[in-house]
């Protein structure tokens, strides 16, 4: 931004009059030398404290812009997670959030149908290319490929334990499969034309089935015969569903139209009239949706006796319509979609409605407020099906772009401050927040002085600026008074306490003196302005506390604030020197007290508190605001040197106490204190763990007690490893067909692909000296065990090259003289000649150049040393899965998918998983080479 000359002058005026009134006279002096200003006293009279107004100005605009970004930031959050953040939701309320994690590849066409198995983790999916696959939605690995339709596979379904699955095609036939051993056990024929829809009914005795031909059929799954026909429709029959409990059964159809079957009587119960184009999809509303709809279509549906039930239909008009079936009339319209709606269900919790359309998005739709809360661009084609596991938290969808996309769900969780604390299992089981969080709405309607912090926002959710130290100690202030009757006073330049930790350390102090007993005295080595642990261990237990402080506004505080509770009989609020612990303030004591707690300053200086130093840049920023004075959050050494004086003014006062202890900010910190700890002989020494939100806290205890009981540790939390994908290739047919032709080359006679395969692996492997053996697998495959000893696969072009070049450069040897009685033959020179026994260099070379480049005696592998033993060789007596010494370990399945092979590399151990990743590419090669050779 460039000044203009007026704004310029008044700017440097400014400045002079701020530099003379401060008192920099030679600072002034200079600038206004510098600046070629003539000051006039009555001139500059305007320009008095011009400077700080100004500069108070721009702080406050900036102020402000931080408060709108933030707004602004928290809106957008809001928007991308589709509703309020801070308000706590349960699994029924998950609802999906990009990116996928999985995009599952393996279809040839558009896939038609996908659903969940409702036991096992794993997805099948429905295709156009006539097969149906299942897939592993946790792993994204595919499991097998299901084939028997020759048609456009149409629609799948499950019975509810999961060993029945039923398929319908385009081929105008039904088949049911055992999904345990992946069989078609039966095919039903019936249907005159392409078959659109197939479900299992809920007792699972029963299958419906919906056609082009204008019916539904009832199939019996037992005879596979058809026991019923519902006729109808006047067009094709686009989908059916029966209800919860197999009383009825709802159809769609491109006549427009939605009926509703009685499956006792066949009669229709209802025909829904209200869309304008051909009506693809249907879903019933489960009971735990009752209670919501009827809240959001008002009293007219609750005056009709038992409510329900209720159906959705989706059509390609481009809206989704909710229908009472028992007035058979239309409850609510939701018109967001820009094209054909493919899938419409209620989501398992009941709360939302889940779509998907050929506008290439899955849509979320808040239908209590009748709006769309989320939108997700789901695939890159259009969407056509899409189902909600019942319980885990998974959406898997399925598109014309041919693959399956599963999305998670749990990820769109985001809780508050406080609601984070009472998910957190390092929670102290008594601590009452962790099942019950603190409600801040409730909070702000009962204190004026609480309300006045809390913000609400766009979505209506109330939150809390816990940057804000006013609004923090507003919150600390409050919870004490609404749950503990307690009423305190903090000074801002003090620091604020967070109530749900100090409670934690005050439940794990309950857990070391071995109960709540109101007998029990305990130290609280530097008690703060709020004097909280004495506050609570006295009001909670009625514990006596000896409570000592060294900064003079803390004392004052925390005195009144004792004894303003009236609590002045159980708590002791004394005055101690500077650097004073625990040896001062009882050398003139003889009472034996039951424990120490000190929060100790966890900073060494002023770059450790600001995070500078110390913070980790991967972690995200904290939440709330620092605050405390000197005292309070720095010492000379940090927290570290801090409690190393504590325990040693306890290895002078030993059995004084029965605990001692103490909170930790960094974990680093602990081990270090432990082995202090042993090196000094402490018997008894035990840690736990707190949380607060994002904030971690550790505490540390020890005893010279041998009698008193020690709490358990916390459990290390060992990171579960995420299973590693194989490294694949694959053999197509044609490949493998030259493979087979040239097996019987090595010494194979099996023809079947997996097995010749398997034996060009094994040669490979052999000329690479790459210890392997065969394992025991599945029927369908075949598995080596490899274990590579040194690295012979790299730069093997190279190896031969140099071999070939080192070859041409030995001498030849001259030829052997022949006897001849041709006079025209030419004269033999006159040399020595060798002796008749002794071979020729040029046939010794050339034999062993011809070996070398014999391309079915290893010609892409180095050439071996006379010396080197021969039990180096894969032949050898030496075990691959018993080598001590090592690259890494292997485990190769070779296995046979539709009519390629596919070999894939499983990582056991080692060293350096790239390695097996170059020697993977190797393997390929070499199998293609094979290949590419001139027979």
């Amino acid at each position: 931004m460039v000044l203009s000359q007026r704004q310029r002058d008044e700017l440097n005026r400014a400045i002079a009059d701020y530099l003379r009134s401060n008192g920099y006279e030679e600072a002034y002096s200079v600038f206004k030398k510098e600046a070629e200003l003539d000051m006039n006293e009555e001139l500059d009279k305007k320009y008095a404290g011009l400077l700080e107004k100004k500069w108070t100005s721009v702080i406050r605009l900036q102020k402000k812009v931080m408060e709108l970004e933030s707004k602004l930031n928290e809106a957008k959050e809001e928007i991308n997670i589709g509703g309020p953040v801070g308000q706590k939701r349960d699994p029924k309320e998950w609802i999906p959030r990009p990116p996928e994690k999985y995009a599952l590849s393996g279809h040839r066409s558009p896939v038609t149908r996908v659903i969940f198995h409702p036991v096992f983790s794993v997805i099948v999916s429905a295709s156009e290319d006539a097969t149906i696959k299942v897939w592993d939605y946790e792993t994204g690995d595919f499991e097998r490929t299901l084939k028997g339709h020759t048609d456009s596979v149409q629609d799948i379904s499950f019975d509810h334990t999961g060993k029945l699955l039923a398929s319908c095609s385009a081929d105008m036939t039904i088949k049911l499969w055992d999904f345990q051993g992946f069989e078609c056990i039966r095919t039903m024929h019936g249907h005159d034309h392409n078959v659109s829809s197939v479900a299992v009914m809920p007792n699972g005795d029963h299958i419906v089935s919906a056609s082009r031909d204008k019916t539904i059929k009832m199939w019996e799954v037992a005879t596979g015969y058809c026991v019923k026909t519902f006729t109808g429709h006047r067009e094709w029959v686009r989908m059916v569903r029966p209800n919860q409990d197999g009383t009825l059964i709802a159809s769609s159809s491109n006549d427009q139209t939605v009926r509703v079957w009685v499956v006792a009587t066949k009669e229709c119960k209802a025909e829904l009239r209200e869309h304008e184009h051909v009506v693809e999809c249907i879903s019933w509303a489960p009971e735990s949706a009752h209670p919501t709809i009827l809240e959001a279509t008002g009293s007219e549906t609750k005056k009709s006796g038992k409510p329900g039930p209720f159906l959705l239909s989706g059509s390609r008009d481009k809206t989704i319509k909710m229908w009472d079936v028992s007035i058979g009339m239309c409850l609510m319209t939701l018109v967001g979609h820009d094209n054909w709606v493919r899938g419409v269900l209620v989501h398992p919790g009941g709360k939302f409605i889940v779509s998907c359309a050929d506008d290439k998005t899955l849509r979320i739709w808040d239908y209590k407020n009748k709006r769309c809360m989320k939108t997700l661009s789901a695939h890159e084609h259009f969407v056509t099906s899409l189902d909600f596991h019942k319980s885990a938290p998974y959406v898997v969808t399925g598109s014309v772009d041919q693959t399956p996309r599963v999305l998670r769900t749990e990820k769109l969780l985001k809780f508050s401050f406080i609601e984070r604390m009472a998910l957190n299992k390092s929670m102290h089981p008594r601590n009452r927040y962790k099942d019950k969080p603190p409600d801040f709405v409730y909070l702000a309607s009962k204190y004026p002085e609480f309300q006045k912090h809390v913000q609400t926002t766009l979505t209506g959710r109330v939150t809390l600026n816990f940057k804000d130290p006013e609004a923090v100690r507003a919150l600390t202030c409050t919870l004490l008074k609404e749950d503990f009757g307690l009423t305190i006073e903090i000074p801002l330049e003090r620091l604020i306490p967070t109530v749900p930790l100090r409670l934690n350390y005050i439940h794990w102090v309950e857990d070391l003196i071995g109960g709540q007993g109101n007998s029990r005295r305990g130290i609280d080595i530097g008690t703060g302005a709020s004097c909280i642990y004495p506050l609570l261990g006295a009001t909670m237990n009625g514990w006596f506390f000896l409570a000592t402080e060294v900064d003079d506004i803390c004392f004052n505080y925390a005195k009144k604030n004792v004894e303003q509770n009236h609590l002045a009989e159980l708590i002791k609020v004394v005055k101690v020197p500077q650097k004073t612990l625990l040896m001062d303030a009882l050398k003139e004591e003889s009472i034996v007290y039951d424990f120490c707690m000190c929060n100790p300053p966890f900073f060494a200086n002023q770059l450790e508190a600001k995070g500078v130093n110390s913070r980790n840049s991967r972690r995200p920023p904290p939440s709330s605001v620092n605050t405390g004075g000197v005292t309070e959050i720095m010492a000379e050494g940090g927290e570290l040197e801090f409690v190393k004086r504590i325990i040693h003014d306890s290895l002078q006062l030993k059995k004084r106490l029965r605990w001692y202890s103490c909170m930790l900010g960094k974990k680093c910190s602990l081990a270090p204190l432990k082995d202090e700890l042993r090196k000094q002989g402490v018997p008894k020494v035990t840690h736990t763990e707190f949380c607060q939100g994002r904030t971690m806290r550790w505490a540390l205890a020890w005893s010279f007690y041998d009698d008193v009981p020690v709490p358990s540790p916390p459990c290390k939390k060992r990171k579960l490893e995420k299973a590693r994908k194989p490294l694949t290739f694959t053999v197509l047919k044609p490949t493998v067909a030259e493979l087979q032709m040239q097996a019987s080359s090595i010494g194979c006679t099996d023809t079947r692909p997996t097995e010749s395969v398997s034996a060009w692996l094994e040669k490979i492997l052999t000329d690479l000296k790459i210890l392997h053996k065969r394992v025991p697998c599945g029927e369908a495959e075949l598995s080596l065990f490899l274990t590579a000893v040194e690295n012979t696969w790299i730069h093997t072009r190279q190896k031969r090259r140099e071999q070939g070049r080192h070859l041409r450069e030995l001498p030849r040897a001259q030829p052997t003289p022949t006897c001849s009685t041709d006079a025209s033959a030419p004269s033999v020179p006159d040399t020595d000649t060798p002796a008749p026994e002794e071979p020729t260099a040029e046939g010794s070379n050339g034999k062993e150049r011809d070996e070398q480049q014999d391309p079915e005696k290893g010609a892409d592998v180095p050439m071996e040393s006379p010396t080197e033993p021969k039990e180096a060789a894969v032949g050898g007596p030496q075990n691959p899965e018993t080598v001590q010494h090592f690259l890494f370990k292997c485990l190769v399945n070779v296995k046979e998918e539709e009519n390629d092979v596919v070999v894939e590399m499983h990582w056991v151990e080692g060293q350096n998983k790239d390695l097996m990743n170059q020697l993977c590419t190797c393997l390929k090669n070499s199998l293609f080479r094979q290949v590419a050779k001139p027979t």
